[in-house]
């Protein structure tokens, strides 16, 4: 009987911890500031040169305004801190204020500025 009991517990034990572990992290908020649709427009004009999303499960991608054909081949996944977004490819550099994203490229010398969408 006792083995049979010993069997049980250490079924129902993973079990248990697992579906424990689960629940605490369900209710955690995932930190992504950079979350949504942000567009960059021609220096400071009305004129749309590019839009960058960023989603709610990681992944970022770019399209541009002149009707080049829109795909997921620059769709990347990213992983992201308070200075950086870490991209599969490469890393870049951000700060946001209010509803204005800095992204400053790989290299350090081009910083492209994005205005959140609507």
């Amino acid at each position: 009987m006792s083995v049979i009991l010993k069997r049980i517990f250490c079924f129902l034990l993973p079990v248990l911890v697992f579906t424990s572990c689960n629940e605490d992290t369900q209710g955690m908020e995932v930190l992504n500031p950079v979350y949504g649709v942000w567009n960059n427009y021609y220096q400071e004009t009305d004129s749309l040169v590019m839009t960058r999303v960023f989603t709610s499960d990681f992944y970022s991608y770019f399209t541009y305004a002149e009707g080049k054909v829109q795909n997921e081949m620059n769709k990347q996944h990213y992983v992201i801190d308070e200075t950086q977004i870490m991209l599969d490819q490469y890393t870049q550099t951000y700060r946001m204020k209010s509803d204005t994203l800095w992204i400053t490229n790989r290299k350090g010398d081009q910083t492209t500025k994005y205005i959140r969408a609507d």
